[in-house]
């Protein structure tokens, strides 16, 4: 399995941040397209959490998924059943 290095990280978040000025609203409308059972599971922890935990949340979310996204290449779709097994 490939690696993710710092350089990876930071190459990935510099080309993100070309791409918009508001990019947490990009990530989370990219994120809510292409993976709708993790967005709606993150999404139930707002009910659970604190502002700002939730915030912490969502934006460790997102930049996870965006990063191996983009450098691992994994874009497969997330069901409902993969998430109910890993809990």
């Amino acid at each position: 399995m490939k690696k993710i290095t710092a350089k990876h990280i930071n190459k990935v978040i510099v080309d993100l941040d070309k791409k918009s000025n508001t990019v947490i609203q990009y990530l989370l409308d990219m994120f809510g397209d292409e993976q709708p059972a993790l967005f709606d599971y993150v999404h139930e922890a707002d009910e659970k959490l604190k502002r700002d935990e939730v915030d912490l949340l969502i934006t460790t979310a997102l930049m996870g998924w965006y990063i191996i996204r983009e450098t691992l290449g994994c874009d497969d779709e997330v069901s409902d059943d993969f998430i109910d097994a890993r809990l």
